[in-house]
């Protein structure tokens, strides 16, 4: 079976996250809400996806370390949708700079071209 780029690049983010939730499980409903996250702008970026490679996989990995930690936090073992969408929010608050990260942009502003 062969996979187009951006389904590859779609897998390697969602290792990337798995990777920062480390042994929390992720529910359904987070990886639904990851998926509608991250789906929509890959095909935006995936021909500079050497670029921009080592940026976006970290902002997933602390995108999930963030959820995780989300979740222990209210007493559970798997991150929902909230905790999701709630990571997702703390991290770009930070104004940490994830480089050239086509991700990092927070809501209501542009993609990064």
């Amino acid at each position: 079976m062969a996979f187009t780029q951006d389904q590859i690049v779609l897998a390697q983010l969602s290792v990337a996250f798995g990777q920062g939730a480390g042994t929390v499980f992720v529910s359904e409903a987070a990886v639904s809400a990851a998926l509608a996250h991250f789906t929509p702008v890959v095909p935006g970026f995936v021909a500079r996806w050497g670029e921009v490679a080592l940026q976006t996989l970290e902002y997933a990995r602390t995108v999930g370390r963030t959820a995780a930690l989300l979740a222990a936090q209210r007493g559970s073992d798997a991150i929902s949708a909230d905790d999701f969408q709630t990571g997702l929010t703390r991290v770009r608050a930070t104004g940490q700079s994830y480089g050239p990260c086509p991700f990092r942009h927070g809501p209501g502003q542009a993609p990064l071209a």
